[in-house]
């Protein structure tokens, strides 16, 4: 849970826009989602793999967005 808030703090702090917010935010619920879903006993194989591969691609999706969201938002002063 503290991925997710500390994923909003460029926004808080004025450095991202509503593009980046919407992303981390969602991104930050699907990780959450798939580590809840690893806690249940049943499967866990299966939700081990899926939380890996999330984990692995989060990172790369929330810097995407976050300078995606500066390029298009924030011009070059």
């Amino acid at each position: 849970m503290l991925t997710v808030v500390v994923s909003l703090v460029p926004v808080y702090l004025g450095l991202a826009g509503w593009l980046y917010a919407v992303t981390a935010w969602l991104l930050g619920l699907w990780f959450l989602w798939l580590a809840a879903v690893f806690l249940r006993p049943d499967r866990r194989d299966m939700a081990a793999r899926r939380l890996f591969l999330c984990s692995i691609t989060y990172l790369p999706l929330v810097f995407a967005a976050l300078v995606t969201d500066r390029l298009l938002f924030f011009p070059a002063t």
